[in-house]
Parts: structure tokens; C-alpha cells; sequence
């Protein structure tokens, strides 16, 4: 599997992750009951507390494969949630925004 991706702790900037991002809560929401979409929006995930992370394949800023962010719930626990273009790389961009 190529492993060719960039990451970036990210400002929710560009346009892309946010076409990403509508995609990933619209198909969420086509499949599963209201009380099981868990996946935040832009301003949910521009709030303080929140670390958002954009993996891109082919270079910095070239094809986004996937996001992640983590929020700070207390002094030792924090939450993780990830999106992936391509589900055979979800695990692999889920286990490097992790690392």
C-alpha cells in the first residue's frame, strides 16, 4: 500500500475540507439514524479544545485522503474521529494521525 501522504495540523481553511466535510455528514446521515452521526461540522470543529489534522495524498495540498481531529474531554481523556476518500485507506490515515 503507498504510504505517500502528507499531514497537516490544520485551520479548516481550504474549500476542499469543507466540500469533504458536508460529503462525509451527508452520507453519515443517509445511512444511519439521527442519534448515531457523531461527526462535528466546521464551526463545531473550530471551537477551542480541538486539534484538526488533514491527511493529502501526492503531496502537501494535492488530494485530500482523509481527516482527523482529536478534542481535549478532561486533564487525561481526549475524543478521536476520522473521515477517509477511500476505505482502504482508513486505517492507514487513521493510523497516522494517531501516531
Amino acid at each position: 500500500m503507498n504510504t505517500d501522504l502528507a499531514l497537516t495540523l490544520d485551520d479548516l481553511s481550504d474549500p476542499r475540507i469543507a466540500e469533504f466535510l458536508e460529503q462525509h455528514l451527508a452520507d453519515m446521515r443517509s445511512v444511519s439514524p439521527p442519534e448515531s452521526v457523531h461527526a462535528l461540522d466546521l464551526d463545531r470543529l473550530r471551537q477551542p479544545g480541538i486539534w484538526f489534522w488533514s491527511a493529502w495524498s501526492g503531496g502537501p495540498k494535492n488530494t485530500l485522503a482523509g481527516t482527523g481531529a482529536l478534542k481535549q474531554i478532561d486533564a487525561t481523556h481526549r475524543s478521536e474521529e476520522h473521515t477517509s476518500e477511500l476505505q482502504s485507506r482508513q486505517y492507514l490515515v487513521c493510523r497516522l494521525l494517531l501516531e
